[in-house]
């Protein structure tokens, strides 16, 4: 029996589910008892994202794509009460060090990836670009009389944006890696 660790999604959940790593492939075992097996030789790809919110600023996730197209994920997170999260990373980088040890056994093909799939990506890039492009704007249609001095502040304030915004994109953006690097970045 592999490393194992249990979360709670949500509150409508009456117990834990437990996600385990076991010789035969990524078991996840319901509340009730009830449960599922992904088999090791069918993961194609490995994705490892940092996929922070508001509660939950530590929160990492993985994903499992199979074969057949169907994708497993699970996050670090466990709910414990409304608004309240617990960061379960221990027991979750157990599961996945041993998920990617035993993928790279079973399906040496398998693809590794980092950050967010490219069609989410790509998405909040442009999200973001909008957004800054929307603010400059703002900024730039300020009357200068309105604000003393303001044609240097508004275009120190309009190149202050785009430094910060190619920083995030260039942190966040999806890359290939290998195994290995899977188990470096997850740390």
């Amino acid at each position: 029996m592999g490393p194992s660790f249990s979360q709670r999604l949500n509150a409508f959940e009456s117990g834990e589910r437990t996600w385990r790593a076991d010789e035969d492939g990524l078991r996840l075992v319901h509340p009730g008892g009830s449960g599922m097996v992904w088999a090791w030789r069918d993961v194609v790809e490995v994705r490892l994202t940092y996929a922070a919110t508001s509660l939950k600023p530590w929160r990492r996730k993985a994903w499992f794509r199979m074969a057949d197209g169907e994708t497993v994920a699970f996050d670090n997170g466990h709910f414990k009460d409304v608004g309240q999260f617990e960061d379960r990373s221990e027991g979750f980088k157990a599961v996945v060090r041993e998920a990617i040890g035993r993928v790279d056994a079973a399906r040496p093909d398998a693809r590794w990836r980092l950050g967010t799939p490219p069609a989410s990506y790509w998405a909040q890039v442009a999200f973001v670009a909008v957004a800054v492009a929307f603010l400059v704007w703002v900024v730039v249609l300020i009357p200068v009389s309105a604000w003393p001095g303001s044609a240097w502040d508004k275009l120190a304030v309009a190149a202050a944006l785009v430094p910060g915004g190619c920083l995030w994109a260039y942190l966040s953006r999806p890359r290939k890696t290998t195994a290995s690097g899977m188990l470096e970045a997850l740390g």
